[in-house]
C-alpha cells in the first residue's frame, strides 16, 4: 500500500491519530519513497497491527456508538474476513435462550486484535491519499473517500463536527456528517490504539506525539537520517510515558498529575537520551462517551526535554504509583464517578499540590515548589488529626526530602 500523506498535521483528533499511525507503520518497517508518501507491504501492515494489539485487546475499551456505525466497522473487518458476529460481546440469555444476542457496540480494542489475527485481506489494500474534502452542498467532511465509499466512523472526529473553519465555508456551525476512507481509517485506528494509555469508565486518554513532530519524520531522508530508525525512538519514548501514566491509574484524571509525572519521568529521559531526542513534543488527549457521540474533554501539551530537570529524582518519587499524594488522587477522581468511595480528608490539599507541581515543572519558577511544600505540610496536618501516623508521617517526609535538595 502506498500512501500520499495530504493532510495537514493540526491538532485535531483525526490529525493526531493518523500521523501516530503512519509512525507506526514507519517503526514497523514502512518506506518513505518521497515528499510526504511511504510504502507499506502486507508484512509490515500486519506488523504495525500485531505490535499495537498487544495492548489495545485488552486496553483499549472505547467502543462504537452503538447500531448507526455498526455497519461500518461489518464493513471494515469484512475485508480480512472477520465477521462481526464472532468477536463482539453478547448480551446476557433470556430465559430459555442458550446465549445471548450480539451487542450493537464493539471496543475499538477488539477490532484492532482482530485485524492483526487475521491472515486475509491484507494484499487487497489500495494505494491511497491522505486528504479531507468537504462538500459544502451535502454539508459532509470526507477524509480520503467519496460518498459512495465513506465509512461513517465518527470516533475519528470527535472534535470537528461543529466550529470547524473551512476555506470554502467559513465557521461551520452546523452538523456536518463524517466519512473516512476503508485505508485511511485502518491507518487512523493504529494510531489510535498506539496512543491508547487508559480508559476509566467512559473516559479514554491518548498519549499522542505532537503530529507537527511526527510529520518531521517524513522528512528524515532528505536530512541523511532512517525514518524507521527516528520513528521508533519517538515511539519508545512515548511508549516510556505511557507505562509511567497506567500505573496512576483514576489518578490520570487530574490531567496537571499526568503531565507532571511525564516531564519527570526518568524512564522517558533514557529514552529520549538512547534515541538522541533533545526535545519530545506529547499531547495528552482526554476522549469521553457521552451516549452516542464522542467528544474531547482536555487536551495538554507536553514538552519534555532531554536534559534532566531539576530535582526530578526526588519529584518523580512523589508521584510514584504507591505515594499518598497519587492514593488520595485516586480517591478524588473515583468519588466523582463512583458513589460510596470515601476520599481521603486532605483531598483538597493535595489536588493543589498537584496543581503548583504542575505549574512548576511547565514554568519552572522555585516559587511554585515553594506552594508545594506548603500544601503537603497541610496535608500532613489534616492526615495527622484523622489517622494515626501513616499519611501524615510520608507527606511530612517527602516536603524534607525535596527541601533538603533545594537548600
Amino acid at each position: 500500500m502506498r500512501v500520499k500523506v495530504r493532510i495537514p498535521p493540526d491538532g485535531s483528533f483525526l490529525s493526531s491519530t493518523i500521523y501516530e499511525g503512519l509512525l507506526r507503520l514507519l517503526a514497523a518497517g514502512a518506506r518513505v519513497t518521497g515528499p510526504n508518501e511511504l510504502e507499506a507491504p502486507p508484512d509490515v501492515l500486519r506488523s504495525a497491527f500485531r505490535q499495537v494489539a498487544e495492548w489495545a485487546r485488552d486496553g483499549l475499551k472505547l467502543a462504537n456508538t452503538g447500531k448507526n456505525d455498526v455497519k461500518y466497522i461489518k464493513i471494515l473487518l469484512q475485508t480480512f474476513n472477520i465477521r462481526y458476529e464472532d468477536i463482539a460481546p453478547r448480551k446476557k440469555p433470556k430465559k430459555g435462550e442458550k446465549e445471548g444476542a450480539v451487542a450493537k457496540k464493539l471496543p475499538y480494542g477488539r477490532v484492532i486484535d482482530a485485524i492483526a489475527s487475521s491472515d486475509d485481506g491484507w494484499g487487497s489494500l489500495r494505494d491511497t491519499t491522505l486528504r479531507i474534502e468537504v462538500d459544502i452542498k451535502s454539508r459532509a467532511i470526507y477524509v480520503s473517500a467519496t460518498k459512495k465509499d465513506a465509512l461513517q466512523l465518527p470516533v475519528f472526529k470527535p472534535d470537528r463536527y461543529k466550529g470547524i473553519r473551512l476555506p470554502e465555508a467559513g465557521i461551520v456551525t452546523d452538523m456536518y456528517q463524517f466519512g473516512v476512507g476503508r485505508e485511511a481509517a485502518l491507518i487512523a485506528l493504529l494510531g489510535m490504539g498506539g496512543a491508547h494509555v487508559a480508559s476509566i469508565g467512559g473516559m479514554h486518554f491518548f498519549l499522542f506525539i505532537d503530529p507537527g513532530m511526527a510529520a518531521e519524520v517524513l522528512t528524515a531522508p532528505a536530512l541523511g537520517k532512517d525514518p524507521s530508525k527516528v520513528a521508533r525512538a519517538y515511539l519508545d519514548a512515548r511508549d516510556a510515558g505511557a507505562k509511567a501514566l497506567r500505573g496512576l491509574e483514576d489518578a490520570i484524571v487530574y490531567a496537571e498529575a499526568a503531565v507532571s509525572r511525564l516531564v519527570l519521568d526518568l524512564a522517558v529521559r533514557r529514552a529520549m537520551r538512547a534515541g538522541n531526542i533533545s526535545r519530545l513534543a506529547l499531547r495528552l488527549v482526554r476522549v469521553d462517551e457521552e451516549g452516542n457521540t464522542y467528544k474531547i474533554y482536555s487536551d495538554v501539551p507536553v514538552t519534555i526535554a532531554a536534559g534532566e530537570a531539576e530535582y526530578a529524582e526526588v519529584l518523580a518519587d512523589h508521584l510514584d504509583p504507591g505515594s499518598p499524594i497519587i492514593r488520595c488522587l485516586r480517591k478524588e477522581a473515583m468519588r466523582l464517578r463512583v458513589k460510596g468511595v470515601q476520599p481521603c480528608e486532605e483531598g483538597p490539599h493535595v489536588v493543589s499540590a498537584a496543581l503548583w507541581l504542575f505549574r512548576y515543572v511547565t514554568a519552572g519558577s522555585a516559587e511554585f515548589l515553594s506552594h508545594y511544600v506548603r500544601e503537603l505540610v497541610a496535608a500532613a496536618d489534616i492526615a495527622e488529626v484523622a489517622e494515626k501516623g501513616g499519611r501524615a508521617a510520608t507527606y511530612r517526609r517527602m516536603a524534607a526530602s525535596l527541601l533538603r535538595v533545594m537548600r
